[in-house]
């Protein structure tokens, strides 16, 4: 919630943080190019992945932990419109939300599924997946930013976007385990 205020206080110079570029968002910021699709995926304890990839129309009737403001909270209120939504401000409460049983699921892209369970072995993806409405990560940056900064992040990101995706899952491993 409070990225956006933040580089606005100019207490941080751009977002990089998978941030999807909205109209709403575009009041405040300006946005690079995409550098960065993701699909979400629902994550459960590993003892109720069984059920729900049997029976996706269980997350309808369950509570759902998403981050608050999140495409992801839309994804949920648009294909399951009768759960009941636990709305944290950060990734990591959501993993605790559903490992001690005060959420059935989460729904994150897939790279942060991949992080939570590699630090919460009692968490496992789901074969439930859904795409957002979104175009996908963008840098954000202060609103009228000089178009000498955005067209030097955009070549960044078009040197590099092929790559990312690969980078994003390969690295995963290298992220220190809170264990």
């Amino acid at each position: 919630d409070g990225l956006l205020p933040a580089l606005q206080a100019k207490k941080v110079d751009m977002i990089v943080s998978a941030m999807s570029p909205t109209p709403e968002r575009e009041n405040s910021a300006d946005f690079s190019k995409v550098y960065y699709k993701s699909t979400n995926v629902f994550v459960t304890r590993k003892e109720d992945a069984a059920k729900y990839n049997s029976n996706y129309k269980l997350l309808d009737q369950s509570t759902v932990a998403v981050l608050n403001s999140s495409t992801q909270q839309q994804v949920v209120e648009k294909y399951f419109p009768n759960a009941h939504l636990k709305l944290l401000s950060k990734s990591t409460d959501l993993a605790l939300a559903v490992a001690n049983g005060k959420a059935d699921a989460l729904l994150v892209d897939m790279p942060t599924a991949a992080l939570l369970e590699k630090n919460n072995k009692s968490l496992v993806n789901t074969k439930i997946k859904r795409s957002d409405n979104t175009t996908g990560a963008a840098v954000a940056m202060p609103k009228n930013t000089s178009k000498d900064l955005k067209n030097a992040v955009n070549s960044v990101i078009t040197k590099y976007k092929a790559d990312y995706a690969k980078w994003v899952i390969q690295e995963v491993k290298y992220v220190k385990s809170n264990d």
